[in-house]
């Protein structure tokens, strides 16, 4: 039987969404970081003598400024960010 936790945090740097712009906001379009933090628990076991193995995990991972791309109608693209949450479980 093993039980088991993690975390560990993430960082992207921040810039300016400058690729095929339409207009002078988006040339000067600048963006901030993002930063991720992760969690992650489970328990993995083999039992009755290797006949039989249990496994089950969870995670959430909570974004700061995530930044996602948008592509607009003229063929542009700006960067958008915003916090998220993403969470979910498994058991095998």
């Amino acid at each position: 039987v093993m039980v088991y936790a993690s975390w560990a945090r993430g960082f992207r740097a921040g810039g300016f969404a400058a690729a095929r712009p339409t207009s002078a906001a988006q040339v000067s379009g600048q963006f901030g970081s993002e930063t991720a933090d992760s969690y992650e628990a489970g328990l993995k076991t083999d039992l009755f003598d290797n006949l039989l193995r249990f496994n089950m995990t969870g995670f959430l991972a909570k974004y700061d400024g995530l930044q996602s791309s948008v592509l607009g109608a003229n063929g542009s693209f700006s960067i958008v960010t915003g916090d998220a949450e993403f969470y979910g479980a498994e058991v095998e």
